[in-house]
């Protein structure tokens, strides 16, 4: 590898006082901020929805058995099966579903939030770089 001892010059990104740069700065910082927060909640949101439907089929699935005094279910604890009652699992499937309904309500007014926050730092640097 052949290295060169010159210092590259780098221009800087705003030919405007040191005040205005700093704060463009900042509000792409928020931005990009902004915007990581929405990714990370709109993905939480994806993984809550699923587990949501997932949990609805299993309680579909566990309701619509025919003989539940003859039937055996099991439901998994860790890497061990337990046998259990329909009932109790039932039971079990819809407090799962009452809390993933709640999570998927907090993560759809989360990501509405960080939406409003970053449409909020685009139209201020849209702003900025206008004038």
């Amino acid at each position: 590898f052949f290295f060169s001892s010159r210092r590259r010059h780098t221009r800087s990104l705003c030919d405007c006082s040191s005040d205005v740069c700093s704060s463009d700065l900042e509000y792409q910082r928020e931005l990009l901020t902004a915007v990581e927060q929405l990714r990370v909640c709109d993905r939480s949101l994806q993984l809550a929805k699923g587990q949501q439907l997932k949990t609805e089929l299993t309680l579909k699935a566990v309701e619509e058995m025919k003989h539940p005094d003859t039937q055996k279910i099991f439901r998994s604890v860790g890497r061990m099966f337990i046998i259990s009652t329909q009932d109790e699992i039932a039971v079990e499937l819809r407090d799962n579903l009452k809390s993933l309904n709640t999570e998927v309500g907090r993560y759809t007014e989360l990501k509405k939030t960080y939406e409003a926050k970053r449409d909020h730092f685009v139209k201020t640097l849209n702003n900025m770089t206008a004038k």
